[in-house]
């Protein structure tokens, strides 16, 4: 028996390797099979990385991005809120009513703004002062809400060190341009070309774009408010 107990971490530990293994190997047989990094692109990545650098305005351009992403999220969660206060048990725990109230405020956002659109109000302005609104409605129940969270015990050190790498590298890379093709061609292009309209139509040039939209609806808030940039950083909270 005692064998069997001082056994079982090496095997968990193991199993874990293997599993992360497992997690690297279909990522990356995904992208050598859609080879997003073929000598082209690697060039034209090589030209463009000589007019990077980090300065203090791309620190606060970076920052801004960040402010504005997160003022849409708490948006979506005072507007949550509010829903869940309607639709949700009194007696709702902190995690349960997070979790619910983040999925109907954004949501719900994402209607209202698809409702705004086909409406033909997609305009910076009307979407500026559609946000202000939308913060102070979600203020009442927001703020309080908030004065309840609590920190949760924080796990080994070395779970600590692989989230703190992990979630870095995830938020690092949000913090860069999109590049992906899924974004440049639909996700993104969508709600940019819907912006410069100033409202949502059928798109039959493009089919993708007539798909069920609604963290695209997000996306155009992030946009009009900000860059296009808070797309990624809005579907980097969905990490958590």
């Amino acid at each position: 028996m005692g064998q069997d107990e001082s056994a079982r971490p090496f095997w968990i530990w193991g199993a874990f390797g293997l599993f992360i293994a497992w997690i690297f190997f279909s990522l990356g047989a995904y992208y050598v099979a859609q080879k997003p990094l073929d000598a082209a692109t690697l060039n034209a990545i090589g030209r463009s990385l000589a007019g990077w650098s980090f300065s203090a305005g791309a620190l606060w351009r970076s920052l801004l991005d960040v402010v504005t992403a997160v003022y849409i999220i708490l948006i979506a969660w005072g507007l949550g809120l509010w829903l869940w206060r309607w639709m949700g048990p009194a007696d709702g725990r902190f995690a349960e009513t997070t979790l619910f109230s983040l999925g109907l405020g954004l949501g719900a956002l994402g209607l209202l703004v698809l409702g705004v659109g086909l409406a033909g109000w997609l305009t910076r302005p009307f979407l500026f002062g559609l946000s202000i609104l939308l913060a102070l409605v979600g203020l009442p129940v927001l703020l309080p809400f908030l004065r309840t969270i609590r920190l949760p015990k924080r796990p080994s050190p070395l779970i600590t060190l692989y989230l703190v790498v992990v979630v870095g590298l995830a938020f690092t890379v949000a913090l860069l341009p999109p590049t992906s093709w899924d974004s440049l061609s639909y996700h993104l292009r969508g709600p940019w070309l819907y912006l410069q309209a100033g409202r949502i139509y059928p798109e039959f040039d493009l089919f993708s774009l007539n798909y069920p939209f609604l963290m695209e609806m997000i996306f155009i808030l992030g946009m009009a408010l900000r860059s296009d940039i808070i797309a990624q950083i809005i579907h980097f909270f969905f990490l958590f």
